[in-house]
């Protein structure tokens, strides 16, 4: 299989190292893997792994054909900005398999929105979201965010934003078992929950991760041209269950109509 991936190289990100063993392994199975590093331009003049050689950064016209001519293409997200900045601007224009490493993407979306406006836009958007998503009482407590240190106090709890992160993805794998459901309201794609990673570099066994990705990317491809439809027409595909062949994954999202018949 002909995969892309969008996310950091730096080795001083975790998120880097558990794309390092994700990639070696996705090689050994013998997949062809084109590295886009998302960092900000500042961040890459440092240490990098080894899978990053040849890499390109995603702010350059060839990146565009690079990824026209992916057979799927699968992003890395986590919540610092200079580490994932790429992830944010190529999503949407290039949809993929997105790789979710942390479950509270307030202060990302703060951070990135503010980037592409203002403070008081982004405040502002954010207040909007969290009305729509999580209803009124975390409303009212978004209400009282002026700054990235309020978001930071309450965010986790009561509007974590991990939607944000999901949006417009073909289909999410996550680091975490939390907040599957919420996700499931964003993407009509397949979602894996990969079991809690308790080790602070949030790195599983490298086999099982490659293992997960290669199998929701085949169903992802076979999934595809029904997914745009469902997200256009808002309908609410998915089922809810526990996966009976592996203890490791906690939960699928299936979208089981679109399927009826196929």
């Amino acid at each position: 299989m002909n995969l892309v991936m969008i996310g950091p190289a730096a080795q001083s990100s975790s998120i880097a190292q558990s794309n390092n063993l994700l990639i070696n392994t996705l090689h050994e199975l013998g997949h062809s893997v084109s590295i886009i590093r998302s960092e900000s331009k500042e961040y890459l003049g440092g240490e990098a792994y080894a899978f990053a050689k040849g890499a390109k950064h995603w702010n350059t016209d060839a990146t565009k054909e690079l990824l026209k001519n992916a057979d799927l293409i699968f992003y890395v997200l986590g919540n610092n900005i200079q580490y994932h900045e790429g992830v944010l601007h190529l999503r949407n224009d290039y949809p993929g398999l997105m790789i979710l490493h942390d479950i509270c993407l307030t202060k990302l979306f703060l951070e990135f929105t503010q980037q592409q406006s203002s403070k008081e836009n982004a405040v502002k958007e954010l207040k909007d979201y969290v009305s729509y998503w999580y209803g009124a009482a975390a409303a009212k407590k978004c209400s009282a965010v002026n700054d990235l240190s309020d978001v930071e106090k309450m965010a986790t709890q009561y509007f974590p934003m991990t939607e944000w992160g999901a949006m417009n993805a073909l289909g999410v794998i996550t680091h975490f078992s939390e907040g599957l459901q919420r996700i499931a309201k964003v993407c009509s794609g397949p979602i894996v929950a990969l079991s809690d990673v308790k080790d602070s570099t949030m790195i599983l066994d490298s086999q099982f991760y490659a293992d997960n990705v290669i199998n929701i990317a085949h169903s992802v491809l076979r999934l595809a041209p029904f997914l745009s439809t469902a997200r256009q027409s808002g309908a609410h595909l998915a089922k809810w269950g526990m996966t009976p062949d592996s203890s490791a994954i906690k939960y699928v999202v299936e979208p089981m109509r679109i399927l009826a018949g196929k």
